[in-house]
């Protein structure tokens, strides 16, 4: 198994772990374990890129690059929304922090190869974000496309 195949099913099994460790009722069809498995599996196909986004992947990138705002927004929808989350933003990533839990839950931390996760401490990237409740709310374009995007990732995992 190559190093990089390796570490992805590493950084799986850490999210997985995390999952579990939240105990959150089942709103939809699938519990938060099952969905980021499910994501997970997804990233490692140029088709589910190529589906979510209408574009290629680049091929020297970490499998769950660019899904970040995608796989964050449908484990929100499908996980209870704002009763159980805070969808996050900063200018390069997104992410979701749990209305309970401290710290990020982030199912594709992977790409920045330098973050380690779980962590004690939330890194610097996370300090810098900020809740996007009021844009979902509000900027009904903008949640449409995010929406749509979620849901064909949800779909090319198997989750829909």
């Amino acid at each position: 198994m190559s190093h990089k195949l390796e570490s992805y099913n590493k950084a799986t099994r850490e999210l997985l772990l995390l999952a579990e460790d939240y105990e959150l009722p089942i709103v939809g069809k699938w519990s938060l374990p099952e969905i980021v498995k499910a994501l997970r599996e997804s990233f490692k196909y140029q088709l589910t890129y190529w589906k979510v986004f209408g574009e290629h992947q680049p091929s020297n990138c970490p499998a769950s690059t660019g899904f970040c705002s995608a796989a964050s927004y449908y484990i929100y929808l499908e996980t209870g929304g704002a009763n159980q989350w805070k969808f996050m933003q900063n200018p390069i990533h997104w992410w979701l922090e749990h209305n309970e839990y401290s710290g990020a839950f982030d199912v594709t931390y992977d790409q920045f190869p330098l973050l380690q996760f779980p962590s004690p401490v939330l890194p610097s990237m996370y300090r810098t974000g900020r809740k996007l409740e009021s844009r979902i709310d509000t900027d009904k374009q903008w949640t449409k496309d995010l929406y749509e995007k979620a849901m064909i990732l949800g779909k090319y995992a198997g989750l829909e």
